[in-house]
């Protein structure tokens, strides 16, 4: 007797990224009850195997899982552009427009980036960015995957707009543990929600962006909670090595990683 499912895609060119090679079907059907995929083979076991309501004829098209994107930046995708070909990008260019976001342009571009990126075929996304109200609602209502890493930094308030390039960071480290304990908070409350499909880091913005007590504090919680580190790890240039604190001697770059280096920690270049 042949299972009832909801929907049987048929005919595609199947990728099941299993066994040999990418898993390759010439022919190949995926059926799908309650949302979920119960099946991939060839067409016709599961023609022979599955009754459907909805049958989707896929022939000419390519079927594969859903690709990630495990790195981004949801809400700036609104400022697209305006850091091209700009020597010194983010102090230069992209500051001076971040710090005038909103909690509802943040919205906004969320949601272009993620219904863009749903349309070309990504189904998790990485988000790294600062936590605003309906961010993880956003994604569990939205029926896609995504690993939400609250960023946090000890820089000033207004961000780096207008500094010199080349100086010290100045740090407000009670800037910085407040931001610290929001993101703390929301990995806490959103790791596994929405059934699973939501899980959380937590974002060190980089190490040149607070003390290195604070990174070390940060490689302790992360490891206390069980939540892996996020951490951007190439912004310094030669003449950019940063301050471990407001009066200390400054530190290299190198050094700074070392500190929160472990196999609990996500590097992105």
């Amino acid at each position: 007797m042949s299972e009832q499912i909801d929907i049987l895609i048929a005919h595609a060119h199947l990728f099941t990224m299993q066994g040999d090679g990418v898993g390759y079907v010439p022919d190949g059907a995926v059926a799908i009850e309650d949302s979920r995929i119960v099946a991939a083979g060839p067409t016709a076991e599961l023609t022979a195997r599955f009754q459907t309501d909805e049958l989707i004829d896929a022939s000419h098209c390519a079927v594969l899982p859903g690709l990630i994107d495990a790195h981004m930046h949801t809400t700036l995708s609104i400022m697209r552009g305006v850091a091209q070909d700009v020597s010194h990008w983010m102090q230069k260019a992209l500051a001076p427009y971040a710090r005038h976001i909103t909690p509802e342009s943040s919205a906004a571009a969320t949601r272009l980036n993620v219904v863009e990126a749903l349309k070309a075929g990504t189904t998790t996304h990485g988000d790294y960015g600062s936590p605003y109200p309906g961010w993880g609602e956003f994604f569990a209502e939205s029926g896609a995957r995504a690993c939400l890493t609250p960023i946090f930094n000890a820089l000033p308030a207004g961000g780096m707009a207008g500094w010199k390039v080349g100086d010290v960071y100045p740090f407000d480290l009670d800037k910085g543990r407040r931001a610290m304990e929001t993101a703390v908070a929301f990995a806490r409350d959103w790791n596994g929600a929405a059934d699973g499909r939501i899980t959380t880091m937590l974002g060190v913005h980089g190490p040149d962006m607070m003390p290195v007590e604070m990174l070390l504090e940060s490689k302790e919680i992360g490891q206390r909670k069980g939540l892996m580190l996020h951490v951007h790890t190439a912004r310094e240039t030669a003449k950019q090595s940063r301050s471990s604190s407001a009066t200390a001697s400054v530190q290299s770059p190198s050094s700074r990683r070392s500190a929160i280096w472990t196999t609990s920690c996500w590097p992105c270049i």
